[in-house]
């Protein structure tokens, strides 16, 4: 089983999950321990690779695993379907931000250009 197959069992053992995080080379698992995750991060912090990051908002996931990234590190995030809608404010916040300063941006050069 690759890395880009999901295992084909309805529910996924620690195990198994902790062999194909491995597998696909992954440095750090970013995430909010709760009850469905917290055997896998049991058995993270018993081991030196993947890291165990936890966070205290699933938004704060894709923040650190973000500059995991960018550091070189090959994170992944694990947060319960909630958590997903929870951090999508944020990463749809700041892609409105970025949009907003682009704008703002080209539009002051072009009345400096004229």
């Amino acid at each position: 089983m690759g890395c880009d197959k999901p295992a084909g069992a309805a529910v996924l053992r620690a195990a198994s999950v902790l062999r194909m995080l491995r597998k696909c080379r992954i440095t750090h698992l970013v995430g909010l321990p709760d009850n469905s995750s917290a055997r896998l991060f049991s058995l993270l912090d018993r081991r030196r690779a993947p890291r165990r990051v936890a966070v205290t908002r699933e938004g704060e996931a894709f923040a650190v695993a973000s500059g995991l990234w960018i550091g070189g590190a090959r994170p992944a995030v694990l947060v319960q379907n909630t958590g997903l809608l929870e951090s999508g404010h944020g990463l749809r916040g700041t892609a409105l931000r970025r949009a907003a300063r682009g704008r703002s941006a080209g539009a002051s050069a072009s009345v400096r250009n004229t």
